[in-house]
Protein backbone atom coordinates (compact mmCIF):
# COMPACT_ATOMS: atom_id res chain seq x y z
CA UNK A 1 0.00 0.00 0.00
CA UNK A 2 2.91 2.60 0.71
CA UNK A 3 4.57 1.77 -2.78
CA UNK A 4 1.00 2.81 -4.21
CA UNK A 5 0.67 5.62 -2.10
CA UNK A 6 4.49 6.88 -3.08
CA UNK A 7 4.22 5.95 -6.60
CA UNK A 8 0.74 7.99 -7.05
CA UNK A 9 2.31 10.93 -5.97
CA UNK A 10 5.50 10.58 -8.14
CA UNK A 11 3.01 10.51 -10.91
CA UNK A 12 0.80 13.36 -10.10
CA UNK A 13 3.80 15.51 -9.54
CA UNK A 14 6.22 14.70 -12.87
CA UNK A 15 2.84 15.26 -15.08
CA UNK A 16 1.72 18.51 -13.07
CA UNK A 17 5.27 19.57 -13.96
CA UNK A 18 5.09 18.79 -17.66
CA UNK A 19 1.70 20.63 -17.81
CA UNK A 20 3.39 23.78 -15.99
CA UNK A 21 6.43 23.66 -18.34
CA UNK A 22 4.39 23.60 -21.66
CA UNK A 23 3.07 26.96 -21.24
CA UNK A 24 5.58 30.12 -22.34
CA UNK A 25 5.80 32.54 -19.61
CA UNK A 26 4.45 36.42 -20.53
CA UNK A 27 7.68 38.46 -21.86
CA UNK A 28 7.11 41.11 -18.81
CA UNK A 29 6.31 38.74 -16.23
CA UNK A 30 10.09 38.23 -14.95
CA UNK A 31 10.52 39.20 -11.29
CA UNK A 32 13.01 36.76 -10.85
CA UNK A 33 15.76 35.46 -13.02
CA UNK A 34 17.32 31.75 -12.80
CA UNK A 35 21.19 31.74 -12.62
CA UNK A 36 21.55 27.71 -11.61
CA UNK A 37 19.46 24.72 -11.67
CA UNK A 38 18.72 24.94 -7.89
CA UNK A 39 18.11 28.87 -7.74
CA UNK A 40 16.26 31.64 -7.60
CA UNK A 41 17.52 35.16 -7.34
CA UNK A 42 16.22 38.38 -6.96
CA UNK A 43 18.47 41.54 -7.72
CA UNK A 44 17.49 44.20 -4.59
CA UNK A 45 19.43 46.92 -5.89
CA UNK A 46 22.92 47.30 -7.15
CA UNK A 47 25.05 46.63 -4.25
CA UNK A 48 22.85 43.71 -3.07
CA UNK A 49 21.69 40.02 -4.42
CA UNK A 50 19.18 37.87 -2.68
CA UNK A 51 18.64 34.34 -3.48
CA UNK A 52 16.13 31.21 -2.40
CA UNK A 53 16.65 27.18 -2.92
CA UNK A 54 13.68 25.01 -2.34
CA UNK A 55 13.70 21.26 -2.28
CA UNK A 56 12.34 18.20 -1.62
CA UNK A 57 12.39 14.19 -1.62
CA UNK A 58 10.43 11.81 -0.38
CA UNK A 59 12.07 8.25 -0.57
CA UNK A 60 10.52 4.58 0.05
CA UNK A 61 12.68 2.36 1.60
CA UNK A 62 12.09 -1.27 1.81
CA UNK A 63 14.12 -4.67 2.33
CA UNK A 64 14.01 -7.96 4.23
CA UNK A 65 16.06 -6.94 7.28
CA UNK A 66 19.54 -7.13 6.35
CA UNK A 67 20.59 -9.40 8.92
CA UNK A 68 20.52 -12.78 6.67
CA UNK A 69 18.12 -14.59 8.12
CA UNK A 70 14.02 -15.01 7.86
CA UNK A 71 12.10 -12.74 9.34
CA UNK A 72 10.44 -9.48 8.92
CA UNK A 73 11.79 -6.65 6.84
CA UNK A 74 11.25 -2.96 6.76
CA UNK A 75 9.05 -0.21 4.41
CA UNK A 76 9.08 2.92 5.43
CA UNK A 77 8.78 6.71 3.53
CA UNK A 78 11.04 9.23 4.42
CA UNK A 79 11.30 12.78 3.25
CA UNK A 80 13.55 15.81 3.52
CA UNK A 81 12.54 19.52 2.78
CA UNK A 82 15.09 21.98 2.39
CA UNK A 83 14.73 25.86 2.00
CA UNK A 84 17.48 27.92 1.85
CA UNK A 85 18.36 31.52 1.26
CA UNK A 86 21.78 34.16 0.83
CA UNK A 87 22.08 37.36 0.98
CA UNK A 88 25.53 39.06 -1.05
CA UNK A 89 26.65 42.59 -0.64
CA UNK A 90 29.07 44.03 -3.31
CA UNK A 91 30.50 40.77 -4.05
CA UNK A 92 32.94 40.53 -1.15
CA UNK A 93 30.78 39.10 1.63
CA UNK A 94 27.68 36.61 1.42
CA UNK A 95 25.43 34.94 3.86
CA UNK A 96 23.86 31.60 3.53
CA UNK A 97 21.20 29.42 5.53
CA UNK A 98 19.79 26.80 5.25
CA UNK A 99 16.70 24.66 6.84
CA UNK A 100 15.88 21.40 6.78
CA UNK A 101 12.90 18.69 7.64
CA UNK A 102 13.83 15.21 8.36
CA UNK A 103 11.07 12.75 9.11
CA UNK A 104 9.29 9.15 8.79
CA UNK A 105 5.58 9.64 7.15
CA UNK A 106 3.36 9.04 9.90
CA UNK A 107 6.06 9.60 13.07
CA UNK A 108 3.61 11.93 14.89
CA UNK A 109 1.75 10.57 17.35
CA UNK A 110 -1.64 12.31 15.70
CA UNK A 111 -2.57 14.40 13.63
CA UNK A 112 -2.82 17.38 16.28
CA UNK A 113 1.20 16.61 17.15
CA UNK A 114 2.93 19.98 17.01
CA UNK A 115 6.61 18.75 17.25
CA UNK A 116 9.35 18.41 14.53
CA UNK A 117 12.37 16.07 15.95
CA UNK A 118 13.48 16.66 12.73
CA UNK A 119 13.31 20.28 11.80
CA UNK A 120 17.16 21.10 11.78
CA UNK A 121 19.49 23.69 10.62
CA UNK A 122 21.24 22.28 8.77
CA UNK A 123 24.01 25.06 6.90
CA UNK A 124 24.65 28.87 7.93
CA UNK A 125 27.78 30.84 7.55
CA UNK A 126 29.11 34.50 6.02
CA UNK A 127 31.61 34.02 3.35
CA UNK A 128 34.59 37.32 2.63
CA UNK A 129 35.82 36.98 -0.21
CA UNK A 130 38.71 38.17 -1.67
CA UNK A 131 38.02 39.07 -5.36
CA UNK A 132 38.71 35.59 -7.69
CA UNK A 133 41.47 34.68 -5.59
CA UNK A 134 40.25 33.21 -2.38
CA UNK A 135 37.47 33.23 -0.09
CA UNK A 136 36.47 32.82 3.93
CA UNK A 137 33.84 30.84 5.13
CA UNK A 138 33.17 30.51 8.89
CA UNK A 139 30.05 28.13 10.13
CA UNK A 140 28.23 25.56 10.09
CA UNK A 141 28.84 23.83 6.36
CA UNK A 142 28.59 21.21 4.20
CA UNK A 143 32.35 19.79 2.68
CA UNK A 144 32.85 17.73 -0.11
CA UNK A 145 36.07 16.31 -1.20
CA UNK A 146 37.47 14.76 -4.78
CA UNK A 147 35.08 11.79 -5.08
CA UNK A 148 33.55 12.02 -1.61
CA UNK A 149 35.87 8.97 -1.00
CA UNK A 150 36.83 10.79 2.72
CA UNK A 151 34.99 14.07 3.56
CA UNK A 152 31.29 14.51 2.19
CA UNK A 153 28.38 15.72 3.11
CA UNK A 154 26.71 12.64 3.22
CA UNK A 155 23.89 13.55 0.22
CA UNK A 156 22.42 10.85 0.13
CA UNK A 157 21.42 10.32 3.69
CA UNK A 158 18.31 12.54 3.62
CA UNK A 159 19.85 14.15 7.27
CA UNK A 160 23.28 14.49 5.42
CA UNK A 161 26.09 15.91 7.62
CA UNK A 162 27.47 19.74 8.07
CA UNK A 163 30.61 20.95 10.26
CA UNK A 164 31.04 23.46 12.74
CA UNK A 165 34.03 25.27 11.50
CA UNK A 166 36.48 27.50 9.06
CA UNK A 167 37.96 27.29 5.58
CA UNK A 168 39.65 28.81 3.57
CA UNK A 169 39.51 28.18 -0.16
CA UNK A 170 41.98 29.63 -2.38
CA UNK A 171 42.68 29.64 -6.22
CA UNK A 172 45.02 30.83 -8.82
CA UNK A 173 45.01 29.52 -12.44
CA UNK A 174 44.67 25.68 -12.44
CA UNK A 175 45.65 25.05 -8.57
CA UNK A 176 42.73 25.43 -5.69
CA UNK A 177 43.88 25.44 -1.96
CA UNK A 178 41.93 24.99 1.07
CA UNK A 179 42.30 24.19 4.62
CA UNK A 180 39.83 23.80 7.22
CA UNK A 181 39.24 23.39 10.99
CA UNK A 182 36.37 21.68 12.16
CA UNK A 183 34.71 21.01 15.95
CA UNK A 184 33.23 17.98 15.97
CA UNK A 185 31.90 17.52 19.49
CA UNK A 186 32.04 19.92 22.69
CA UNK A 187 32.61 18.38 26.24
CA UNK A 188 31.77 22.24 27.42
CA UNK A 189 28.29 22.69 29.01
CA UNK A 190 27.25 26.48 28.75
CA UNK A 191 23.92 28.13 29.28
CA UNK A 192 23.68 28.87 25.27
CA UNK A 193 23.99 25.38 24.27
CA UNK A 194 22.79 22.44 24.88
CA UNK A 195 25.34 20.09 25.33
CA UNK A 196 24.44 17.23 27.48
CA UNK A 197 25.57 16.74 31.04
CA UNK A 198 28.28 14.03 31.67
CA UNK A 199 29.50 14.38 27.75
CA UNK A 200 33.04 13.53 28.32
CA UNK A 201 33.61 13.35 24.12
CA UNK A 202 35.92 16.31 22.74
CA UNK A 203 36.83 15.90 19.01
CA UNK A 204 37.90 17.95 16.36
CA UNK A 205 39.48 18.00 13.04
CA UNK A 206 41.86 19.95 10.66
CA UNK A 207 43.10 19.17 7.33
CA UNK A 208 43.88 20.76 3.99
CA UNK A 209 43.37 19.73 0.21
CA UNK A 210 45.11 21.12 -2.65
CA UNK A 211 43.89 20.44 -6.42
CA UNK A 212 45.91 20.94 -9.90
CA UNK A 213 43.90 20.60 -13.24
CA UNK A 214 45.44 19.73 -16.55
CA UNK A 215 43.88 19.63 -20.16
CA UNK A 216 42.98 15.74 -19.61
CA UNK A 217 44.30 15.10 -16.13
CA UNK A 218 42.99 16.01 -12.34
CA UNK A 219 45.28 15.18 -9.09
CA UNK A 220 44.98 16.25 -5.72
CA UNK A 221 46.24 15.86 -2.48
CA UNK A 222 44.52 15.36 1.14
CA UNK A 223 45.84 15.27 4.27
CA UNK A 224 42.92 15.28 7.59
CA UNK A 225 44.04 14.89 11.34
CA UNK A 226 41.18 13.51 13.61
CA UNK A 227 41.36 13.63 17.51
CA UNK A 228 38.94 11.99 19.43
CA UNK A 229 40.04 13.14 23.38
CA UNK A 230 37.85 10.84 24.85
CA UNK A 231 39.05 7.44 23.07
CA UNK A 232 42.43 8.62 23.31
CA UNK A 233 42.37 8.35 19.43
CA UNK A 234 45.03 10.47 17.13
CA UNK A 235 44.56 10.11 13.08
CA UNK A 236 45.97 11.13 10.58
CA UNK A 237 45.17 10.52 6.98
CA UNK A 238 47.19 11.39 3.94
CA UNK A 239 46.11 10.61 0.24
CA UNK A 240 46.39 11.11 -3.61
CA UNK A 241 43.33 11.37 -6.32
CA UNK A 242 43.87 11.33 -9.66
CA UNK A 243 41.11 11.01 -12.64
CA UNK A 244 42.34 11.41 -16.30
CA UNK A 245 40.35 11.55 -19.41
CA UNK A 246 40.66 10.15 -23.13
CA UNK A 247 38.10 9.58 -25.39
CA UNK A 248 38.72 6.21 -25.36
CA UNK A 249 39.00 5.66 -21.55
CA UNK A 250 38.17 7.53 -18.41
CA UNK A 251 40.29 6.37 -15.48
CA UNK A 252 40.11 7.36 -11.62
CA UNK A 253 42.57 6.18 -9.20
CA UNK A 254 42.77 6.98 -5.32
CA UNK A 255 45.66 6.08 -2.60
CA UNK A 256 45.41 6.73 1.18
CA UNK A 257 47.26 5.50 4.05
CA UNK A 258 46.71 6.06 7.78
CA UNK A 259 48.77 6.53 10.38
CA UNK A 260 48.40 7.87 14.53
CA UNK A 261 47.76 6.45 17.96
CA UNK A 262 44.86 4.60 19.44
CA UNK A 263 45.27 4.45 23.16
CA UNK A 264 48.76 2.58 23.41
CA UNK A 265 47.97 1.01 19.73
CA UNK A 266 49.34 2.55 16.52
CA UNK A 267 47.38 2.91 13.56
CA UNK A 268 48.27 2.09 10.59
CA UNK A 269 45.97 1.21 7.44
CA UNK A 270 45.00 1.89 4.12
CA UNK A 271 42.90 2.23 1.19
CA UNK A 272 43.51 1.34 -2.61
CA UNK A 273 41.11 2.24 -5.48
CA UNK A 274 41.07 2.17 -9.06
CA UNK A 275 37.98 2.56 -11.49
CA UNK A 276 38.11 2.57 -15.87
CA UNK A 277 34.88 3.50 -17.15
CA UNK A 278 34.01 3.99 -21.20
CA UNK A 279 31.59 4.80 -23.78
CA UNK A 280 31.41 1.30 -25.70
CA UNK A 281 28.65 2.38 -28.57
CA UNK A 282 26.22 4.57 -29.67
CA UNK A 283 23.30 2.48 -30.67
CA UNK A 284 20.40 4.87 -32.39
CA UNK A 285 19.44 7.30 -29.54
CA UNK A 286 20.72 4.66 -26.94
CA UNK A 287 24.04 5.50 -25.34
CA UNK A 288 26.30 2.77 -24.01
CA UNK A 289 28.58 2.36 -21.17
CA UNK A 290 30.63 0.24 -18.77
CA UNK A 291 32.59 0.79 -16.15
CA UNK A 292 34.84 -1.74 -13.50
CA UNK A 293 36.47 -1.47 -10.24
CA UNK A 294 38.81 -3.12 -7.92
CA UNK A 295 38.75 -1.34 -4.16
CA UNK A 296 40.96 -2.73 -0.95
CA UNK A 297 40.19 -1.15 2.79
CA UNK A 298 42.59 -2.60 4.89
CA UNK A 299 41.95 -4.42 8.33
CA UNK A 300 43.60 -7.36 10.43
CA UNK A 301 40.86 -8.49 12.86
CA UNK A 302 41.85 -4.69 14.87
CA UNK A 303 40.33 -1.36 14.85
CA UNK A 304 43.95 0.07 14.53
CA UNK A 305 44.74 -1.97 11.30
CA UNK A 306 41.32 -1.03 9.74
CA UNK A 307 40.87 1.60 7.74
CA UNK A 308 38.04 3.83 8.50
CA UNK A 309 36.52 6.32 6.08
CA UNK A 310 35.92 9.35 8.56
CA UNK A 311 32.99 11.22 6.13
CA UNK A 312 33.00 8.74 3.04
CA UNK A 313 30.12 8.68 0.92
CA UNK A 314 30.12 4.68 1.01
CA UNK A 315 26.39 4.63 -0.17
CA UNK A 316 28.31 5.51 -3.67
CA UNK A 317 30.84 2.95 -3.76
CA UNK A 318 29.83 -0.74 -1.68
CA UNK A 319 26.49 -1.52 -2.81
CA UNK A 320 23.01 0.49 -2.96
CA UNK A 321 21.74 -1.72 -0.43
CA UNK A 322 24.35 -0.57 2.07
CA UNK A 323 25.69 -3.63 4.05
CA UNK A 324 29.30 -1.69 3.99
CA UNK A 325 28.26 2.13 5.61
CA UNK A 326 30.49 1.72 8.20
CA UNK A 327 33.67 -0.16 7.41
CA UNK A 328 35.24 -1.21 10.85
CA UNK A 329 31.57 -2.25 11.95
CA UNK A 330 30.22 -3.90 9.37
CA UNK A 331 33.53 -6.34 8.44
CA UNK A 332 34.37 -7.16 11.95
CA UNK A 333 37.73 -5.35 11.05
CA UNK A 334 38.76 -7.81 8.80
CA UNK A 335 39.07 -5.61 5.48
CA UNK A 336 37.09 -4.90 2.70
CA UNK A 337 38.35 -6.42 -1.03
CA UNK A 338 35.29 -4.92 -3.67
CA UNK A 339 35.39 -5.69 -7.22
CA UNK A 340 32.62 -5.11 -9.94
CA UNK A 341 30.91 -2.92 -12.32
CA UNK A 342 28.11 -1.93 -14.07
CA UNK A 343 26.69 -1.49 -17.66
CA UNK A 344 24.25 1.36 -18.38
CA UNK A 345 22.04 2.25 -21.21
CA UNK A 346 21.21 6.08 -21.55
CA UNK A 347 18.41 7.87 -23.03
CA UNK A 348 19.09 11.33 -23.41
CA UNK A 349 16.39 12.92 -25.61
CA UNK A 350 14.00 11.02 -22.96
CA UNK A 351 16.30 11.54 -19.62
CA UNK A 352 16.12 7.97 -19.48
CA UNK A 353 18.97 5.83 -17.82
CA UNK A 354 19.03 1.93 -16.99
CA UNK A 355 22.36 0.51 -15.54
CA UNK A 356 22.92 -3.26 -13.91
CA UNK A 357 25.95 -3.22 -11.83
CA UNK A 358 27.52 -6.28 -9.93
CA UNK A 359 29.48 -6.10 -6.75
CA UNK A 360 31.57 -9.01 -5.10
CA UNK A 361 32.97 -8.55 -1.59
CA UNK A 362 35.72 -10.64 0.33
CA UNK A 363 37.93 -9.64 3.23
CA UNK A 364 41.44 -9.20 4.14
CA UNK A 365 41.68 -11.42 6.86
CA UNK A 366 40.42 -14.33 6.42
CA UNK A 367 38.32 -16.67 8.85
CA UNK A 368 39.04 -20.29 9.03
CA UNK A 369 40.24 -19.66 5.86
CA UNK A 370 37.21 -18.04 4.46
CA UNK A 371 36.92 -14.95 3.42
CA UNK A 372 33.56 -14.10 1.05
CA UNK A 373 30.80 -11.59 2.32
CA UNK A 374 28.68 -11.96 -0.30
CA UNK A 375 27.62 -10.95 -4.24
CA UNK A 376 25.27 -7.58 -4.70
CA UNK A 377 23.74 -7.30 -7.83
CA UNK A 378 21.69 -3.81 -8.18
CA UNK A 379 19.46 -3.08 -11.25
CA UNK A 380 18.91 1.04 -11.67
CA UNK A 381 16.41 2.71 -13.31
CA UNK A 382 16.72 6.90 -13.19
CA UNK A 383 14.18 9.47 -15.05
CA UNK A 384 14.76 13.23 -14.89
CA UNK A 385 12.89 15.89 -16.50
CA UNK A 386 15.43 18.47 -17.19
CA UNK A 387 17.77 19.67 -13.89
CA UNK A 388 14.59 20.34 -11.63
CA UNK A 389 12.65 16.70 -11.37
CA UNK A 390 14.16 13.08 -10.92
CA UNK A 391 12.48 9.79 -10.26
CA UNK A 392 15.13 6.78 -9.15
CA UNK A 393 14.42 3.42 -8.57
CA UNK A 394 16.64 0.74 -7.45
CA UNK A 395 16.12 -3.35 -6.53
CA UNK A 396 18.94 -5.52 -5.45
CA UNK A 397 19.69 -8.54 -3.80
CA UNK A 398 23.09 -9.96 -1.58
CA UNK A 399 23.75 -13.24 -2.09
CA UNK A 400 25.84 -14.10 0.82
CA UNK A 401 29.07 -15.98 1.56
CA UNK A 402 30.14 -17.90 4.72
CA UNK A 403 31.22 -14.21 6.56
CA UNK A 404 27.58 -13.42 6.58
CA UNK A 405 24.76 -16.03 6.58
CA UNK A 406 22.61 -18.17 5.00
CA UNK A 407 19.68 -16.29 3.59
CA UNK A 408 19.66 -13.87 0.91
CA UNK A 409 18.40 -10.05 0.96
CA UNK A 410 16.57 -8.17 -0.70
CA UNK A 411 16.17 -4.66 -0.87
CA UNK A 412 15.50 -1.50 -2.68
CA UNK A 413 14.15 2.30 -2.77
CA UNK A 414 12.34 4.88 -4.79
CA UNK A 415 13.14 8.76 -4.89
CA UNK A 416 11.82 11.56 -5.82
CA UNK A 417 13.35 14.47 -6.09
CA UNK A 418 12.30 18.27 -7.03
CA UNK A 419 14.19 21.29 -6.60
CA UNK A 420 14.23 25.15 -7.74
Amino acid sequence: MRVMWFLSICATVGASHLASTSHAAAPDAQPLRFTSPLQLRQTMSSDIDLGFSIGYRPRFLSHTGKDFVSGDGLNVVTHRARFAADVSFQNWIRTFVQVQDVRLWGEEDNQLDPTANGLDLHQIYVELFAGDFGVLRVGRQEIDLDNKRIISSLPWSQRGISFDGARLMLAYRSLKLQAFGVLLQEDETFPEGNVPDGRTAERHMVGGHANYKWDWLTTSALYVFRIERDLEVERHTVGLFAQGSHPMLQAVAELYYQFGDMASETISAYLASLELKRKVADIGPAGIRASTHATILSGDGTQQGTFDTLYALNHKYYGELDFFLNISRDTQNLGLVDVGGHIGVGLSSIGLDIVAAVNHFRSVERVNGDGVFGTELDFKIKWSLGSHFYLRGVVGVFLPGRLRGSDNELGGFLTMNGQI
